[in-house]
C-alpha cells in the first residue's frame, strides 16, 4: 500500500497512471477483508478450495524411509519406524516379528517405555497435525492403546520420562508438549523456541527436560513448572540432534553447522538462577549436517551420524575421534544405542538399517524393513 499511495519506492503501478483515491480505497478494503477470492456471479461465497492431496502410488514399489530407530530395555527387539508403520525385529534371530500399522503417515520418532511394555511411534501429515500411538507391545498380538493428536504440523521426535507416566513430543510447529500416558491428555505446552523443535531428551532424574530447535538453541526446562532454566546459544545454525549423558550431568547436540558440542550442567548463577550451562568441548565432526546423536549407557562414548553417510565414535568427553564405520548407502536418519551399550543401530534413507557392534566390525549386518 505504501508503494501504491506514493510513500515508497517504486511507486506502483510501475511505469503506469497512479491509482485515484477511490480505487486505492477499494482496495485497502480488500486487503483488510483477508483479500478474498472473487467470487460469481450470484454467488454469496467464493467456493472453497479443495486441498486434499491425490493418493498417487509408484510405479515400482519403494522401501519407505526408516526415519526412527529404538531398542528396547531389554536389548531384545528393535523397533524401525517408516513410512505408515513401525516394524519389529528380534535381536535373537534377526528376523522381523511384527509390523504396527494404521498411522498417518511417515514415523518419525520411536521409543520404548522404560519397563519396555509401552512402545510409542508419532509423526503425522506435515503441516497438518501431529500423531503419537502408544502400542501395547507386551502383549502376544501388540495393540494400541492410546492415540494422541495435538500438535499443528508432524511431531519429530519424543521422549519418555524415566517414570514412564509422561511423553515428551517436538514438533515442527515450533513446540515441546508434554502429555499423561495413562489418559493421552496435554500436560503442558512449552512455547520459547522460535523455529521447530527438532529433539528432545529427559533428564535421568525426570525433573527436567531439554530440546534442541532450527533457532540455533538448546533449552532446559523445569518440568514441574513448564519453566525454561537455561538456553545455551553456543551453535551457528539448526540444531537437529541432542542426547543427556546418563550421570544427567552432560548434554551433547549437533545440527547444521557440522559440529558436536557438549555442556556441563551445574548449579544456578546470576545470569541463569536455575541451572548454568558452560560449553565443555565441540569439534567439527561431519562433512555435512549432523542428524543425530547418542551417548553409550556409560557416557564414555558419544556416537554421530551424519548427512555425509557416515556413522562416527567418539570420546564422550574429548570428543576426540575414536572409530568410524564403513560408508552407509544413504543417509542416516536414525541412530540408537543399546541399553547393554554392545549395539548401534543406524536406520537410513533408503530403507535399510544397519546394526553394529560398538567395538566389532566396521562393516555391520544389513537389513532391509519390510514394506
Amino acid at each position: 500500500m505504501q508503494m501504491i499511495e506514493g510513500r515508497s519506492k517504486p511507486r506502483m503501478p510501475y511505469k503506469e497512471d497512479a491509482l485515484g483515491r477511490d480505487e486505492i480505497e477499494v482496495l485497502r478494503r480488500w486487503i483488510d477483508a483477508g483479500a478474498p477470492a472473487p467470487v460469481a456471479a450470484g454467488a454469496t461465497t467464493a467456493p472453497a478450495r479443495d486441498t486434499t492431496l491425490p493418493d498417487i502410488k509408484p510405479v515400482v514399489p519403494v522401501n519407505g524411509a526408516v526415519a526412527a530407530i529404538a531398542f528396547d530395555p531389554a536389548t531384545r527387539r528393535i523397533a524401525a519406524g517408516s513410512y505408515r508403520s513401525v516394524h519389529l525385529m528380534s535381536l535373537d534371530d534377526r528376523r522381523w516379528i511384527a509390523t504396527l500399522g494404521g498411522h498417518a503417515d511417515l514415523i518419525r520418532a520411536v521409543a520404548f517405555s522404560p519397563d519396555g511394555r509401552l512402545l510409542a511411534a508419532a509423526g503425522g501429515p506435515s503441516g497438518r497435525f501431529g500423531e503419537i500411538q502408544i502400542w501395547d507391545v507386551a502383549a502376544a498380538r501388540p495393540k494400541v492403546v492410546t492415540t494422541i493428536q495435538g500438535h499443528a504440523d508432524t511431531i519429530l521426535a519424543i521422549a519418555f520420562s524415566p517414570d514412564g507416566s509422561t511423553i515428551a513430543s517436538a514438533s515442527y510447529d515450533k513446540l515441546v508438549k508434554l502429555w499423561d500416558i495413562a489418559t493421552g491428555k496435554q500436560i503442558k505446552s512449552l512455547k520459547e523456541h522460535s523455529d521447530a523443535v527438532y529433539a528432545v531428551a529427559f533428564m535421568p532424574d525426570g525433573k527436567r527436560l531439554v530440546s534442541a530447535a532450527g533457532d540455533r538453541t538448546l533449552k532446559v526446562w523445569d518440568v514441574a513448572e513448564g519453566k525454561r532454566l537455561v538456553t545455551m546459544n553456543d551453535a551457528l545454525d539448526a540444531l537437529y540432534a541432542v542426547a543427556v549423558d546418563p550421570a544427567g550431568t552432560r548434554v551433547a547436540a549437533a545440527g547444521a553447522d557440522r559440529m558436536v558440542r557438549t555442556w556441563v550442567l551445574g548449579p544456578g548463577d546470576a545470569s541463569s538462577p536455575g541451572l548454568s550451562a558452560k560449553l565443555a568441548a565441540s569439534t567439527f565432526a561431519h562433512a555435512e549436517a549432523v542428524l543425530r546423536v547418542a551417548y553409550s549407557p556409560d557416557g564414555a562414548t558419544l556416537v554421530s551420524a551424519g548427512a555425509d553417510r557416515v556413522v562416527k565414535v567418539w570420546d564422550a568427553r574429548t570428543l576426540r575421534e575414536k572409530q568410524m564405520f564403513d560408508a552407509q548407502p544413504d543417509w542416516v536418519m536414525a541412530l540408537a544405542l543399546s541399553a547393554d551399550g554392545k549395539w548401534i543401530a543406524a536406520g537410513r534413507y533408503d530403507g535399510t538399517l544397519g546394526l553394529y557392534a560398538l567395538d566389532g566390525d566396521r562393516s555391520g549386518e544389513q537389513f532391509v524393513v519390510p514394506r
